[in-house]
């Protein structure tokens, strides 16, 4: 389901976009997330939410190659993983914060090595997260963390 290759992306409505190692679903949808997660069973798992909940999806393994996709007029949603190879979640999400000022950001995290999730997503809220999910999650998780900012 991802684009093993890097510098590809493929659309299911037969459209072909290149330029990053990111996957792409777009199912003729009005809103677009962008996910940021390295394990790729997650980013799948994320994906399918996202769609069942109609977004069209870009799933990129690290911050870098997502930057790539940063386009104000077309990204509605981010949901980022915190710890991830590259760049790194909080760097990344400063700079997703920097060019989307206005834009949903939904972090995620299981913890990492001494630093349990709930420190992360602290950390992550303090630089402009709207939301944080913890790992693992259910649908109905990331249904109340979609509904909290439209709330808002």
């Amino acid at each position: 389901m991802f684009a093993d290759r890097r510098h590809e992306a493929v659309f299911q409505s037969s459209s072909f976009v290149s330029g990053a190692n990111c996957m792409a679903r777009q199912i003729k949808k009005s809103r677009t997330a962008i996910i940021i997660e390295d394990d790729r069973a997650m980013g799948d798992l994320v994906n399918k939410m996202l769609l069942r909940l109609g977004y069209n999806t870009f799933v990129c393994f690290d911050y870098e190659s997502a930057t790539e996709f940063f386009n104000p007029n077309l990204i509605d949603l981010f949901v980022a993983d915190i710890f991830t190879s590259g760049m790194g979640g909080i760097e990344g999400i400063k700079k997703i914060r920097d060019v989307f000022p206005d834009t949903q950001i939904i972090a995620m995290s299981g913890g990492w090595d001494s630093m349990p999730a709930e420190k992360s997503g602290l950390a992550a809220r303090k630089i402009g997260v709207n939301y944080f999910l913890q790992k693992p999650f259910t649908f109905k998780d990331m249904e109340m963390a979609l509904e909290s900012h439209s709330a808002a």
